[in-house]
C-alpha cells in the first residue's frame, strides 16, 4: 500500500469518522434521557474542551504502537520526504501532551463557533452533533500527526 492511500485510510476512516461515530455514540447512551433539553454554552464548550484534549492524548497512545508496528509488517511503503513532523517528539508521552493541547485548542475552537452560531437551540441533539463532527476532525488531525511524526522519525533511523 502506498504512504498516501495508507494515510487517507487511517485517518479519514479509522481515527476520523470512526472516531467521531464513537464518541458521539457514548454521548448518546450518556444522555439519551435527556436528548430534548437544553444545555449551556459554556457546559458544552467545556465538555468539548474536556473531550478533545482526552482524545488527542488516548489517540496518541494508541495510534504510535499501531503505527511502528505497521511499519515493521511492511504494510506501507515509508517513503516520505523531511517535514515539520520531524520536530515533534518522539516519545508517546511527550507527544500525546503537545497534540492534547492542539487537539484541545482546535476542537475547542470549532465547537465554540458551532455553538455560538446555533445558539438559539443549543439542545443536547445540537451537541450531539457537534460531538461527532469536532471528534471526527480532531481524530483525523491527531492521527494524521502522529502517523507523519513516526514515519519521519523512522526515516531518520
Amino acid at each position: 500500500m502506498t504512504y498516501e492511500a495508507y494515510i487517507k485510510n487511517k485517518t479519514y476512516i479509522g481515527y476520523g469518522l470512526i472516531n467521531g461515530i464513537i464518541n458521539a455514540m457514548i454521548f448518546y447512551f450518556v444522555h439519551r434521557s435527556v436528548m430534548g433539553q437544553m444545555t449551556t454554552f459554556h457546559d458544552a464548550t467545556v465538555d468539548m474542551l474536556i473531550n478533545s484534549v482526552a482524545l488527542g492524548m488516548i489517540l496518541t497512545w494508541c495510534v504510535v504502537p499501531l503505527t511502528k508496528a505497521d511499519i515493521k509488517k511492511g504494510t506501507f511503503e515509508a517513503n516520505m520526504h523531511f517535514t515539520s513532523a520531524q520536530k515533534l517528539p518522539l516519545n508517546a508521552f511527550v507527544l500525546s501532551i503537545v497534540l492534547g493541547i492542539v487537539c484541545g485548542l482546535v476542537g475547542t475552537a470549532i465547537s465554540a463557533l458551532l455553538f455560538y452560531i446555533c445558539q438559539s437551540f443549543l439542545t443536547n441533539w445540537l451537541h450531539f452533533a457537534v460531538k461527532l463532527l469536532v471528534c471526527s476532525v480532531v481524530g483525523g488531525l491527531c492521527g494524521f500527526t502522529v502517523i507523519e511524526t513516526v514515519v519521519a522519525h523512522k526515516l531518520e533511523d
